[in-house]
């Protein structure tokens, strides 16, 4: 059984490997006035393609999430008349954050700026963003393309271990 207890092991590591995590990596966070901005983007790392944008908007000091905000995002470079999205929480996973999904349309330094209005007080800052080359689709559908192969894989390891060692 040792065998199958390797390959098993093997199978976990390469599951590992492609497995997402909800939210994205923390790109900034701002303190202004009553409220606390976190910034997320995802892919980590960010790409040129469709790409996630959440925004978690809290009070200051109670770490409370700020649910009535205005949030909107402006993304730029130089040399490129930039576009801008408005997040909210009808595009968010997770109803305490405020998201936008975007198409990030080339690899490069884009400025990301954030407004957070709520009431009569607002925050904005920006934040400078590498976005990488966009995968190519080998390269983004490769964990689909492997998973039926090591699913059959299993199966034969499994059937030689409980046939073939009574032979």
């Amino acid at each position: 059984m040792g065998i199958a207890h390797a390959f098993a092991a093997l199978v976990l590591l390469v599951a590992v490997g492609v497995a997402y995590a909800d939210g994205g990596a923390v790109v900034a966070r701002k303190s202004a006035g009553s409220v606390d901005v976190t910034v997320f983007v995802s892919p980590v790392p960010l790409r040129a393609g469709p790409a996630d944008v959440s925004v978690l908007v809290q009070e200051t000091g109670e770490e409370r999430p700020v649910l009535d905000a205005q949030v909107s995002l402006r993304f730029s470079r130089s040399g490129d008349p930039g576009f801008g999205a408005r997040a909210d929480h009808d595009q968010a996973t997770n109803r305490l954050l405020y998201a936008a999904q975007i198409e990030i349309p080339a690899p490069g330094t884009w400025r990301l700026g954030v407004d957070v209005e709520r009431g009569a007080e607002r925050v904005g800052f920006e934040v400078p963003l590498a976005a990488a080359p966009a995968r190519t689709p080998a390269r983004r559908f490769w964990p689909w393309l492997v998973m039926p192969v090591l699913v059959v894989a299993v199966f034969l390891l499994h059937q030689w271990l409980r046939f073939g060692a009574d032979s």
